[in-house]
């Protein structure tokens, strides 16, 4: 069964973005910020509680795949994972066990490690948003 949202999601998308093919299901990140520029679309977000502030970073945290392509799919089944609000304290709690992780797998790799596209996107949003180890 589809999600709920994905017709709604679809028919935004198809009216925010003349660009979009009904046939291929996928935008990529422009088109995602086309899309975002409607203000249908940023009311329907607000009350599913998921900010547009920075729409780089909310492309690549519904980019599950990694390929730079939003499918349908990837769209209204983050929408659904995303939506609603987390606690400072979730956040505050979860950034300090990443950055322990990476320190300890850091400590282990004898050479510097590349990033996967989404974690390579993520990694200086929670630099930025930290003030200590």
């Amino acid at each position: 069964a589809e999600y709920m949202g994905a017709a709604k999601m679809r028919r935004l998308m198809m009216q925010a973005n003349q660009g979009y093919d009904e046939d291929d299901d996928t935008l990529t990140v422009d088109e995602f910020k086309q899309c975002l520029r409607n203000p249908d679309i940023r009311s329907w977000l607000a009350a599913q509680e998921i900010s547009t502030t920075d729409v780089d970073l909310l492309f690549v945290l519904l980019d599950d795949s990694g390929d730079a392509v939003l499918s349908l799919q990837e769209l209204t089944e983050g929408i659904a994972k995303l939506k609603g609000t987390a606690r400072s304290l979730d956040l505050h709690a979860l950034m300090h066990m990443v950055l322990h992780l990476s320190s300890v797998v850091e400590a282990r790799l004898p050479a510097p490690m590349t990033l996967h596209p989404t974690e390579a996107a993520v990694a200086p949003f929670l630099c930025a948003t930290t003030t200590h180890r």
